[in-house]
């Protein structure tokens, strides 16, 4: 079976993020903002920039995990998501879906997530929509 170009990019991106990250809560993490970053088929610089602020802010809280080379993973993950929707929507939310159950760690995705949200000053439908999907994964009400 033959990939189509977008798929085969989408292939190679997840690879690299499964090579840099490993740590199923910092997957997550990244998972779930670049799922409501990308969510309207786009990535806006503010996105981009909200993640970089989103890792320092937190760097005292998320020291003990692995966050090195994270930014090129989000990077990694949101063009997955925007060279194959479809299938890296489905395999990011089941990323998260990794963390199903585990309350503290579960409202951190949420968090995360809503931190994406609000990043470009653009609430979207789509973005919402995501939104949702990431609770569901979760196990949590909408």
């Amino acid at each position: 079976m033959a990939l189509n170009e977008e798929t085969g990019y989408a292939v190679k991106s997840w690879q690299r993020f499964d090579e840099t990250v490993t740590n199923e809560i910092v997957r997550a993490m990244v998972s779930a903002f670049a799922l409501v970053a990308a969510a309207d088929g786009d990535l806006a610089a503010e996105e981009v920039e909200r993640f970089g602020v989103l890792l320092k802010q937190q760097a005292g809280p998320l020291a003990p995990l692995p966050i090195e080379g994270v930014d090129s993973a989000f990077a990694d993950v949101v063009a997955a998501l925007l060279s194959d929707p479809e299938g890296s929507r489905a395999r990011a939310l089941r990323i998260i879906e990794a963390l199903r159950g585990d309350e503290p760690y579960s409202e951190l995705i949420v968090a995360v997530a809503q931190i994406a949200l609000k990043a470009d000053h653009h609430e979207r439908a789509e973005e919402f929509a995501a939104m949702k999907d990431i609770r569901a994964a979760l196990g949590l009400a909408a």
